[in-house]
């Protein structure tokens, strides 16, 4: 049965689903980048806004709707990427806006429709020169389409949008000259319709790929692709810079007035976010006149700088390297752990069936890691229709770590599993949890389990304090582990496991 509305568990999937169809197609999304510039990053630059995004909502692992779309929100702000990202994150906007007005109630049909309106005004209201035949032609064309279904179920209003946008991504290269002579649809109206064909897929409940193995024509390859090696917009005489920044600590007047600038100093400027943050994108040629302006605004910081003439000296779209490592945690202080072991990683914090399958589907073999016993079942019964893929020995937030330590340099998918495989089996575990660690007493039941754990045999401790860890445990245990044994390696990390005072790893 299909959904009838979107509750947090939908919206998890959805912005998973997005993440990983936005990432299997970047690479046919950038040959199609030509407008503004022809820096073929489009793409990259939508699937990494939305990768990082997710990150940030799977390392809180916010519990309900409301906080949910709080932190994607801010998380989408804050990893905007390129002229796209930003303009993404003005369409997530719009959809924190309408659920905070609903109090965090799951959106129905007709909220639906107020979210895609909201966010088609966002992203518009964001643009400083709007120009038709873009990302912002297809977001109106979904809200329009979604207006007039407001009354039907919300499987057929989605159905409708997807079927407008679709219509309107095909009209796009009617409506803008460069796409036209180039033989192109924009290539950010294609990677707002996949944010929408996601949508539709977890709304409908349906098996398999977002596409379900077809693909509309426009996704093919160009035919006469726009020439690489301009050094500015189309006919090479546009701005030299791509600027994109983050701004906190400002205001609506100062933010204006920061735009103001950058229009007088180039093109392509989009504003969004807001009120305690802010992304900004521009074109421009005078590079320290616009990170002066961006200092006058309010307290700068996550400054990207590109030289278009330096991107669009090699042909082939940015190419991000790909790790057949999925990490399914229950410890969301894990998260940038494994980042900083394996960038290409996918983590996803405590997901249920569905999200997990939906993560898993259509993108290959892969490598389950799981730091509980309940996830590793978890990931075994979502892999057991994919051959080629398999799930570590590990299901301790420890021998989750052990793995990753072995992730390094090793890309032979046998060797990495068995590697992996022995370095979980070779980590002893043991877990103090919140039930048994109340009251005053955690400290002192913390030193009891590890005097009876930590034997002459040890040579490593891995502490992860839980989320019932109170604040100074791990230095205490530290302490109190180095002043017996001097030569002892010990290393601590937060991991936030729900219900638990401390995870220990013996190896």
């Amino acid at each position: 049965m299909p959904l009838e509305a979107l509750d947090v568990q939908a919206l998890r999937r959805w912005v998973i689903t997005a993440r990983v169809v936005l990432s299997e197609h970047a690479d046919a999304i950038n040959l199609l980048n030509v407008f503004p510039v022809p820096d073929r990053d489009t793409g990259t630059n939508m699937s990494v806004t939305m990768e990082l995004a997710v990150d940030g909502l799977a390392s809180e692992a916010p519990p309900d709707l409301l906080t949910s779309v709080r932190v994607l929100a801010r998380s989408t702000v804050l990893s905007a990427r390129g002229n796209s990202g930003v303009i993404l994150s003005q369409l997530v906007r719009g959809l924190a806006d309408v659920v905070i007005a609903l109090d965090g109630a799951p959106l129905r049909a007709p909220d639906v429709a107020d979210v895609l309106r909201e966010a088609a005004r966002r992203a518009r209201g964001g643009v400083r020169a709007p120009v038709e035949g873009t990302m912002l032609s297809v977001a109106d064309a979904a809200a329009a389409a979604a207006d007039g279904a407001r009354d039907l179920p919300l499987v057929e209003l989605v159905d409708a949008v997807v079927a407008a946008a679709e219509d309107a991504v095909g009209r796009t290269r009617e409506q803008l000259p460069v796409l036209r002579e180039a033989g192109v649809v924009d290539a950010g109206g294609v990677g707002y319709w996949l944010v929408l064909r996601s949508l539709q897929h977890v709304v409908r409940r349906a098996p398999g790929t977002v596409l379900g193995g077809g693909t509309p024509d426009w996704l093919a390859p160009p035919e006469r692709p726009c020439p690489a090696g301009d050094s500015g917009r189309h006919g090479g005489d546009g701005p030299a810079y791509e600027l994109v920044f983050v701004v906190h600590d400002t205001d609506d007047e100062r933010i204006d007035r920061l735009a103001g600038v950058l229009e007088g100093l180039g093109d392509s400027v989009v504003v969004a976010g807001g009120p305690d943050v802010w992304s900004v994108h521009a074109h421009l040629d005078d590079l320290g006149a616009g990170l002066n302006a961006a200092a006058s605004a309010g307290r700068p910081s996550r400054f990207q700088v590109t030289r278009f003439a330096d991107q669009l000296e090699n042909a082939r779209p940015p190419q991000r390297v790909a790790s057949p490592v999925v990490a399914v945690l229950a410890s969301p202080g894990l998260a940038d752990l494994v980042h900083d072991a394996d960038p290409g990683a996918q983590v996803l914090i405590a997901p249920d069936e569905g999200a997990l399958g939906d993560a898993l589907a259509g993108i290959g073999d892969r490598l389950l890691l799981a730091d509980t016993p309940a996830l590793r079942s978890l990931a075994e019964r979502a892999i057991s229709g994919s051959p080629g893929s398999s799930v570590c020995h590990c299901q301790h937030p420890a021998q989750v770590l052990a793995a990753l330590a072995v992730r390094a340099g090793q890309d032979d998918p046998a060797a990495l599993r068995r590697d992996c495989d022995d370095a979980a089996d070779a980590v002893t575990t043991h877990t103090l949890d919140g039930s048994d660690g109340a009251g005053d007493d955690i400290p002192a039941r913390c030193r009891a389990l590890l005097d009876r754990t930590v034997d002459d045999d040890v040579e490593l401790v891995t502490l992860i304090a839980g989320a019932h860890a109170p604040d100074g445990l791990l230095d205490a245990l530290t302490e109190h582990l180095t002043a017996a044994r001097p030569e002892l390696e010990v290393t601590s990390f937060a991991g936030r496991r729900p219900g638990v005072v401390l995870d220990v790893g013996c190896e």
